[in-house]
């Protein structure tokens, strides 16, 4: 099962890209800013990044 790492500041837009992803059985983390998305990839090592380019502190870029 692919896993992906959503990276977006909007909770609910966060959500609802969880939720779509999910249906299509893919296992999703989802994460508020930068920093935690740079850990989380470390971390986890994700098939695919989606990230929001405007993001606080850090951009998605």
């Amino acid at each position: 099962m692919p896993q992906i790492l959503v990276i977006e500041d909007d909770q609910e837009i966060g959500q609802i890209v969880r939720d779509i992803l999910a249906r299509a059985e893919h296992t999703v983390d989802v994460v508020e800013d930068a920093e935690q998305g740079l850990a989380t990839f470390e971390q986890n090592r994700p098939d695919l990044v989606i990230t929001d380019l405007i993001l606080p502190e850090k951009d998605g870029v």
